[in-house]
């Protein structure tokens, strides 16, 4: 069934005046000019080829195929008027059509009355100064120290002393489909991604903050534009390209953690894929979506597989207290409105 969101990013063009649809069963039909609708196609799981069953199902003329994925997903992104649409949720490869949503930054929301625990400390903290690292060549010295951390985000700054040396390599997801793989592209303009690789893993240096696991290989997957914000469609795109490190023939790129820290309105597309990614053995963190509300009517962060984190407020000072499913703060260790 199709899913209708509140938050649609639509590209309003207009198609010739008759849609092709003998590829799945439907004799040419003739049609007004319309707008297309951006959406997300998922293909049954059988299916050999996504690009192959987009080529068919979206012929010359009929809409614009974006995005294709084989490996988070089987299926393709697409812009496409609402007959075609319909035609394609009866065609029997495809299991369902998703709106293409809107995508942005899990920004941190701070609160007046809200205390950080030693937060003083935290924003300089160092262990020794020296250039600490869990990286090693050889992972015979240590052999947990080889773990590749996808960043999905707005890219990451290549130039970041805590950062530069142990950015491993990345990709932009750009908006009209494709894929970029210069440094250049998938360097952070915003910052919200650079601050997310840094919280995982900036050195030890006598630079501020140090990461949790320092010096971890990092990889960029730009799936947000600068502004902050992207599609549904992007982020996947973003995964698939994560997922096919586990795939292809290099063991040098198989991407053990992804941390995805992007928040939409709930996309059952997005959370498949996520699915999948943690189905390949990838653990992947999420933000719980920073608004003060159930995280289960946001993407990723309703996916019962992912990691989903939010954040812990003591408002009276008071022990117990539970968390609740609802992830907005209140007194006694309720659930904060705000994460990472």
């Amino acid at each position: 069934m199709y899913r209708s969101h509140k938050h649609k990013r639509l590209s309003v063009e207009v198609l010739e005046p008759r849609l092709v649809l003998n590829a799945i069963g439907f004799d040419a039909v003739s049609f007004h000019p319309s707008p297309l609708e951006s959406v997300i196609v998922v293909l049954d799981d059988s299916v050999p080829n996504s690009a192959d069953v987009a080529k068919s199902l979206v012929p010359a003329g009929a809409g614009n195929v974006g995005y294709v994925y084989e490996h988070a997903l089987k299926g393709f992104s697409a812009q496409l008027p609402a007959a075609a649409i319909a035609a394609l949720e009866k065609d029997p490869h495809v299991k369902y059509v998703e709106h293409d949503s809107v995508l942005g930054t899990a920004g941190q929301i701070t609160f007046r009355n809200v205390v950080r625990i030693g937060a003083h400390l935290n924003a300089t903290a160092a262990i020794d100064g020296q250039p600490d690292r869990l990286y090693y060549a050889d992972p015979a010295v240590d052999p947990y120290s080889t773990v590749d951390v996808a960043i999905l985000d707005t890219g990451i700054d290549i130039d970041h002393p805590d950062l530069l040396d142990n950015i491993a390599g990345g990709v932009y997801v750009n908006a009209s489909g494709g894929y970029v793989y210069d440094a250049s592209a998938y360097n952070d303009g915003n910052g919200h991604g650079t601050h997310v690789a840094g919280i995982v893993g900036a050195v030890d240096n006598d630079i501020v903050s140090v990461g949790v696991a320092p010096g971890v290989r990092l990889w960029a997957v730009k799936v947000l534009e600068d502004n902050g914000y992207g599609s549904s469609s992007q982020a996947i795109a973003g995964m698939d390209w994560v997922a096919a490190t586990r795939a292809d023939p290099d063991p040098s790129n198989d991407i053990e953690v992804a941390n995805v820290s992007l928040v939409g309105s709930k996309n059952q597309a997005v959370n498949d894929a996520v699915a999948r990614l943690v189905a390949a053995g990838i653990f992947v963190s999420v933000a719980a979506g920073n608004n003060a509300d159930d995280a289960g009517k946001y993407s990723p962060a309703s996916e019962p597989s992912a990691f989903t984190v939010s954040a812990m407020v003591d408002m009276e000072g008071q022990p117990g207290g539970l968390g609740t499913e609802v992830w907005t703060y209140g007194r006694d260790d309720t659930m904060a409105s705000f994460s990472n």
